[in-house]
């Protein structure tokens, strides 16, 4: 019995990672992932979730526009209705809404049109049958995930570039600090968000300046320089290799994002982490115009007034 719920789950995990967008699009800081096999509304959710995304959420004309760029039928969006109409069963009050003459309809058990899609022509939404089985759009956050199913989440920051001690400053100063690389499978997941991001290198927070080649992450734990996520080079410059001059740790992009150390001076971009078992995420997350709270895989943000979007992004007036 044990072995087949655990074949039925290994089976269930490998149909979600194993699907791929048709079409992507990068958008402020989200990737849009264009999804052609139609499914069930549950089922659409389920992938964008396994992908540590979520169905779009449309609170912009901008962000409607870059949806169209990629719509050829009709899609499933985020909005979902419970006790009123929700992105994602998040956000409740919808600041911007582009609903089609007539809807949203009044919601019924037996029409089961609790799910909100949008069509092609003008992009237009229409609450709609949970369990027609249409295309959908992922929307992937470039800038911030978490770690795996831990309580370890990331934040990429790519602008302005900083120095090491300035990329530090600036985590500890939103109450992170910058990433200690303990495992594989965290540095491989950094890889991938990184790959998306373009070729920007970024700091960790590895570095040998209190003690000349004992390097060590900023928990303290030591780096051993045999790892094989150094940079290697032909014949026996291997990394790291700079001696005293260079002594800060850096995912290098031109070589697909291996450790190499640098100059703690170069200015770059850096990754900071925090442990978000409370639930709070941080004030940055959220352009530190609202407060940020972690649920299930993702962030979710409460905007002060004046300010609305996924990240806070928009002004009101």
């Amino acid at each position: 019995m044990r072995y087949l719920f655990l074949l039925i789950w290994i089976r269930f995990f490998n149909s979600i990672q194993g699907q791929s967008p048709s079409g992507t699009s990068n958008f402020r800081n989200y990737r849009l992932e264009l999804f052609e096999e139609g499914k069930t509304y549950d089922a659409a959710k389920s992938v964008c979730e396994g992908r540590n995304a979520w169905l779009v959420e449309i609170k912009d004309e901008e962000t409607q526009a870059a949806i169209r760029q990629l719509q050829t039928s009709a899609l499933w969006i985020g909005l979902h209705y419970d006790s009123g109409w929700k992105w994602n069963n998040i956000e409740h009050s919808l600041k911007y809404t582009n609903w089609f003459a007539g809807n949203p309809q009044i919601v019924n058990s037996n029409k089961n049109n609790y799910c909100g899609s949008t069509r092609t022509s003008d992009g237009k939404w229409f609450n709609t049958d949970c369990q027609l089985r249409l295309r959908y759009v992922c929307q992937l956050d470039l800038t911030w995930t978490l770690y795996s199913n831990s309580n370890l989440a990331l934040t990429i920051m790519s602008n302005p570039k900083k120095s090491f001690s300035e990329a530090n400053i600036s985590c500890i100063t939103n109450g992170k600090s910058l990433v200690s690389i303990n495992t594989d499978g965290l540095d491989s997941l950094l890889t991938t968000k990184l790959s998306q991001l373009g070729t920007m290198n970024y700091w960790t927070s590895g570095n040998d300046l209190k003690t000349e080649d004992s390097w060590k992450w900023g928990d303290g734990t030591t780096i051993s320089k045999t790892d094989a996520h150094w940079l290697r080079w032909p014949g026996d410059k291997n990394e790291p290799n700079g001696g005293k001059d260079e002594n800060c740790l850096l995912k290098h992009a031109v070589y697909n994002y291996k450790w190499a150390d640098t100059k703690c001076t170069a200015k770059t971009g850096y990754i900071c982490q925090k442990d978000v078992t409370s639930g709070n995420c941080g004030t940055d997350v959220c352009l530190n115009r609202g407060i940020c709270t972690v649920s299930n895989t993702r962030y979710t943000c409460k905007c002060k007034d004046g300010f609305f979007g996924t990240k806070c992004e928009k002004g009101k007036f």
